[in-house]
């Protein structure tokens, strides 16, 4: 062999081995990226094959925030199932949420998923109002607002009685935090009183028309002027309007009150405003969309 030769022979063997070893890693890393997309497809409906997707792309990437972050809602769920599931995977739920934090601490999801355990969890098992606290001055440090609304929730676990002044206290002083607004609603509703709790959830979905990210509080504002408009038997030509924006813009994605629910409230508001047509046209297309198991919905629907 031809010692001049030695070198370059090396120096293909070298670029050999890092191209292979880069290709490993696009593929695992496709391979994870793709085992997430079917985490997602199927969570939380299909919880069974979210958790054998989960655990395939941990078994990968075991330093993927992500993959972390959906193991601890995967075992979260799995651990409110019953006592003998808490003991098995409260545990690892918590393991994993906390390493997502660890690896990506600026990530207001993952924080927030965690302060929900810590808020959730009985001290056993990690939980408790101490780690939650200290997750809320987390939370502040991302979200002003956000962090409003994990005290307002400590508060109301640890200490219901205070809730109803520290809401007031914190709406007063931030009048800018739709979120807060919307709870403040939804406590002076609780109380009757209904023309307060009005101006609280015109607020909260005026500030929140424009935000994409806060379409939650938006279309459940709306819902609620509407309901309130309904307890009240006032401002219900303003509830229809509410409500028919809440329909028009309707999302199954968001967590908001079911199309059948709006439907109902709608046929309420038609009977409040005497217009009997309409009342029988929403009525129909609650008890279409209702579920038959909803007994509330029914009954209500049985007294128009």
């Amino acid at each position: 062999m031809n010692v001049l030769t030695l070198p370059l022979r090396m120096s293909v063997i070298t670029i050999a081995l890092v191209l292979s070893s880069s290709l490993h890693a696009n593929t695992q890393e496709a391979s994870v990226e793709s085992l997430i997309e079917n985490i997602e497809t199927h969570f939380p409906d299909f919880l069974g094959d979210a958790e054998n997707y989960m655990e395939q792309a941990l078994e990968l990437a075991p330093d993927n925030p992500k993959v972390n972050y959906y193991c601890g809602m995967i075992y979260g769920l799995r651990a409110s199932e019953g006592f003998m599931k808490a003991i098995r995977f409260a545990g690892k739920s918590r393991n994993c949420l906390e390493q997502a934090v660890a690896i990506e601490p600026d990530n207001l999801q993952y924080r927030e998923a965690l302060f929900n355990y810590y808020l959730n969890a009985p001290g056993i098992v990690g939980g408790g109002e101490d780690r939650a606290k200290q997750e809320v001055i987390n939370i502040q440090e991302l979200n002003r607002e956000a962090g409003a609304i994990a005290h307002l929730r400590v508060i109301n676990v640890f200490h219901s009685r205070q809730y109803g002044d520290e809401l007031q206290r914190l709406a007063t002083q931030y009048p800018e935090f739709a979120g807060v607004q919307l709870r403040l609603g939804l406590n002076l509703q609780e109380q009757g009183k209904y023309s307060d709790a009005h101006s609280a959830f015109l607020r909260s979905a005026e500030l929140t028309q424009l935000q994409q990210d806060k379409r939650d509080i938006y279309l459940n504002g709306l819902y609620q002027i509407a309901r309130n408009a309904v307890f009240s038997e006032d401002n219900i030509v303003e509830g229809i309007n509410a409500l028919t924006q809440y329909l028009e813009e309707y999302d199954s994605a968001i967590e908001i009150p079911e199309i059948a629910w709006a439907y109902a409230r709608m046929a309420q508001l038609q009977s409040l405003a005497q217009n009997d047509d309409a009342v029988g046209h929403y009525k129909s297309l609650a008890e279409e969309h209702g579920q038959a198991n909803d007994r509330a919905l029914h009954d209500l629907l049985a007294a128009l």
